[in-house]
């Protein structure tokens, strides 16, 4: 069983599949999307291009999990590609013409592999004396570039001093920086699928969580609000990227300082002015034991 296939150029152009999103009623990206896996499965099947796989129930609802699409659009568009000719009697037709065991044996008069190793190894076989010119000539003109790069240095010495540096401080920073991210997005994508989020580290949505210092605590309640909200409303889908996306934001935002009303603003004046701490007063009297003072009442 190989572990690759080949996509051929214009599939996602392909008219056919528009046709058959019109008769399914639904979106040409499905059609690819169901196109694609279709692909995979009958890559992977023992038979390679069987597809009876997908007709099981355990596999359409792994396909439908995958795709994210209902089982209704998937049997439709299914249906619409066996009738368009695509899927015939469990296969997918033309499989061993567009995916033929041996490698560019496609169309007729390719070469094999023997006859391509031959002729690159009759390529090569000058090449070293040929390399060996070239070295020569490239030193001679490197000597002659140095020696007047060496005039124009001894004019301004700082020049490259000065320059070179930056760049290679910002080529050395970037990857850095990029590894970091991408660490992060890792854990935080383990994490949330560990507790039934459907999503990716790849994710540019995870990635910029990582970017901008989303915690473990900020993910894990974004992911039971989210687990919430679609409690309520009966939706057993897994949530993804998008719609916790949505709920980080609100769970990340920054409270806002509670508002100073007009009698704080009076209180502090006062305290100013008389050099006494509102503070201080608030809790010596909330401190303030009365329990046997005799309390006068005119």
């Amino acid at each position: 069983m190989a572990d690759w296939f080949r996509w051929w150029h214009g599939t996602v152009n392909d008219p056919k599949f528009g046709v058959i999103a019109q008769r399914a009623k639904c979106k040409v990206t499905d059609v690819i999307a169901i196109w694609a896996y279709l692909l995979e499965e009958a890559s992977q099947s023992e038979t390679r291009g069987n597809v009876t796989a997908v007709t099981s129930n355990e596999t359409r609802n792994e396909m439908c999990y995958a795709l994210q699409l209902s089982n209704e659009t998937v049997t439709d568009v299914v249906t619409a590609m066996c009738n368009r000719g695509l899927i015939d009697d469990g296969r997918l037709c033309g499989w061993e013409r567009r995916q033929p065991s041996r490698e560019d044996a496609v169309n007729a008069g390719s070469k094999t592999n023997a006859q391509r190793q031959k002729e690159w190894r009759e390529r090569n076989r000058n090449k070293p004396q040929e390399n060996n010119a070239h070295v020569t000539q490239s030193n001679a003109h490197v000597t002659h570039q140095s020696r007047a790069e060496q005039n124009r240095t001894d004019i301004n010495p700082l020049s490259q001093a000065a320059i070179e540096p930056e760049p290679e401080t910002r080529e050395q920073s970037q990857p850095a920086a990029s590894d970091a991210i991408t660490g992060r997005a890792i854990e935080l994508a383990s994490m949330l699928i560990k507790r039934g989020a459907a999503l990716q580290a790849s994710n540019p949505l995870v990635r910029a969580w990582a970017a901008r210092g989303v915690t473990d605590t900020q993910a894990l309640q974004a992911l039971d609000i989210a687990n919430e909200r679609r409690a309520q409303k009966a939706n057993p889908s897994p949530v993804n990227a998008g719609f916790l996306d949505a709920i980080l934001g609100d769970v990340t935002k920054p409270q806002a300082a509670p508002r100073r009303t007009i009698h704080d603003q009076r209180a502090e004046t006062i305290a100013e002015l008389t050099g006494r701490s509102r503070k201080n007063e608030q809790t010596q009297n909330a401190e303030r034991d009365i329990t046997g003072e005799s309390v006068r009442i005119a």
